[in-house]
């Protein structure tokens, strides 16, 4: 790929500068906000530890003053991820997301005690999920959002890759649950825009003041954030000639984040540098960990391409326009106005690349998309917003336009029905996103939110989440630019449209080879689910039996197979009239 001529002296125009287009942003970002906050997937028998332990660890510190989480487990119940000193149970992870939710918990508490009601446990979960995870992103993809438009000349092309990264990537794929991931990886991206506003604007220190604390709380939030963060500071240090200014400034702005995290390290665990990995309580963690260097021992190429390219987790399945990305490091390395930040972008993929291919534990259990390689993905749409300005002025541009968009569309489809309906696929499986994730969104399984608490039944959910998703796509499809005349814009992201639609065919026909599997998968996760099936899902349920049960010519064997089915499925009302027609067979 070659690059054409920057855009010029427009880079940094404020969006309402660009006539027109407004109204559109307004809508994207409305479209946006409400696939966000609009459904919140809980299924409490899974018991999700990941999340469990930080939500157990903001109730303790609310309720009870303490991090420690007995007292938690005992009005809750077992949770795993958990770490161990002088008697006391504490979380297994970072504080960060903790520390977040407690404002979150503390308003909510007041609010009940006002209303004199005590929420559900399901209730505190989403509420330390707003708190801690899906507000803090959604603002900081605000701020991203806002720098895309303001760098690009083409604002289409930078409300592309905000739509990208904000629908169709693992930044959504995590960002409605109480994991650290999502947050980790726009606070790092944050750092790094603030750091290039540095750049252009020396003289203030606010910037890097800001930079400081959004590196210092991606720390806080995830340990191993250290890489991205160790990385993008020393980019800035490279490229500003004011070095102790910004060494200075930034570690005054991690002061804070970094001091919460060496309280927590004291109080709990004895030691400002003794972390919760030193003391987990689970044995088989605890093997994993004293494998190497915590865990990190030797590289499993399998991990990597179980990262990447794998339709069960790989990143460039989840997120194709990624791909698009990645392709264009080489020809940015080789243009003198894109080399540094291809380079860091190479250094940040490699270097999570050697993360994840190290980690013993590398699918981290139950995921939608590789989880430990989230924070490479902002960093990667930052990239690609540069590549689309550096080739704004390019004839190839209309053709890279149309992949990016293409790409993007398809990453929004299977990433909006991961993380509204169930981001938590089993292991096993070699396609979970259509044998879970599609097989229950479209089968009349809704989620706690919006359609819920609206009674709407089917699947009015995901056709919600994926109508609202459609609308920001195809408002930054046919935002101003080139083509200019709207008719051959609304034409090109039809075409877009069409082969995304292609594509997302395509993947859904990669299947499991042990039919059993994906069965035995389904009748759990269907047992599990959270709110109870609908009636229409019910009837939609009686439509999937075979022929011979439906008509009545199926021996008593296999009807009990099918009443068994049903019963775990929950569909207890059906299992109930085939164990009775059973009972009428020999």
């Amino acid at each position: 790929m070659m690059f054409g001529r920057s855009g010029g002296n427009s880079a940094y125009r404020s969006p309402g500068e660009r006539t027109g287009h407004g109204p559109v942003v307004a809508l994207i970002a409305l479209a946006v906000a409400f696939t966000w906050l609009t459904s919140s997937p809980y299924h409490n028998d899974l018991n999700n530890p990941n999340e469990n332990v930080r939500v157990y660890t903001a109730r303790a510190l609310v309720e009870h003053g303490t991090f420690a989480i007995d007292e938690v487990c005992d009005e809750w119940g077992y949770v795993n991820d958990k770490a161990t000193y002088d008697g006391r149970l504490y979380a297994g992870k970072a504080p960060g997301s903790a520390y977040l939710a407690v404002p979150a918990y503390a308003a909510w508490r007041l609010v009940s005690n006002a209303l004199d009601r005590e929420p559900s446990k399901r209730e505190w979960v989403q509420v330390c999920r707003l708190g801690s995870s899906t507000i803090p992103t959604l603002l900081l993809l605000g701020f991203f959002a806002a720098w895309a438009l303001r760098r690009c000349d083409d604002p289409g092309s930078g409300a592309m890759v905000v739509v990208a990264l904000s629908l169709g990537s693992l930044v959504f794929s995590y960002g409605l649950i109480m994991t650290s991931h999502s947050t980790t990886a726009m606070a790092l991206v944050t750092a790094l825009i603030l750091l290039e506003q540095h750049l252009r604007e020396p003289e203030r220190s606010s910037p890097l003041l800001l930079a400081g604390f959004a590196l210092g709380w991606a720390v806080a939030l995830e340990y191993p954030a250290a890489l991205g963060a160790g990385l993008i500071g020393l980019y800035g240090l490279y490229r500003t000639p004011r070095r102790v200014q910004l060494v200075s400034w930034i570690t005054v702005g991690a002061a804070l984040p970094i001091g919460l995290v060496l309280i927590f390290h004291a109080t709990c665990f004895g030691g400002i540098l003794e972390t919760p990995y030193g003391h987990l309580e689970n044995p088989g963690f605890i093997e994993h960990h004293a494998e190497g260097f915590y865990g990190l021992k030797r590289i499993k190429w399998h991990a990597v391409v179980g990262s990447f390219v794998s339709p069960a987790n790989g990143l460039l399945w989840y997120a194709p326009w990624t791909a698009v990305a990645i392709a264009a490091i080489p020809a940015g390395l080789a243009r003198k106005e894109l080399r540094l930040q291809a380079v860091l972008t190479l250094s940040v993929l490699l270097a999570y690349t050697a993360f994840i291919s190290l980690v013993t534990n590398w699918r981290g259990g139950w995921s939608a998309g590789a989880r430990y390689i989230v924070p490479v993905v902002p960093v990667l749409a930052w990239y690609l917003l540069l590549v689309m300005q550096a080739q704004a002025k390019s004839p190839d541009f209309a053709m890279l336009k149309g992949v990016v968009a293409t790409t993007t569309l398809v990453g929004v489809f299977v990433c909006t029905v991961s993380a509204t309906h169930f981001p938590h696929y089993p292991t096993e499986l070699a396609n979970p996103v259509y044998e879970i994730g599609t097989f229950f969104a479209f089968r009349g399984y809704r989620t706690w939110g919006l359609t819920n608490g609206l009674d709407m039944g089917g699947a009015a959910s995901i056709i919600l989440a994926l109508s609202a998703a459609g609308v920001a796509w195809l408002g930054a499809a046919t935002m101003a630019g080139r083509p200019r005349h709207p008719a051959e814009r609304l034409l090109a992201a039809t075409l877009c449209a069409l082969l995304a639609a292609g594509a997302i065919l395509l993947q859904s026909r990669v299947r499991s080879p042990n039919a059993e599997v994906v069965d035995q998968s389904r009748n759990f996760i269907a047992h599990i689910w959270e709110p109870r099936p609908t009636e229409e899902a019910i009837d939609v349920y009686r439509l999937r039996l075979p022929e011979d049960i439906v008509n009545g010519s199926a021996p008593r064997a296999r009807v009990i197979k099918y009443a068994d089915a049903a019963a775990l499925e929950g569909f207890t009302e059906t299992a109930l009239d085939l164990y009775l027609r059973a009972a009428t067979l020999r």
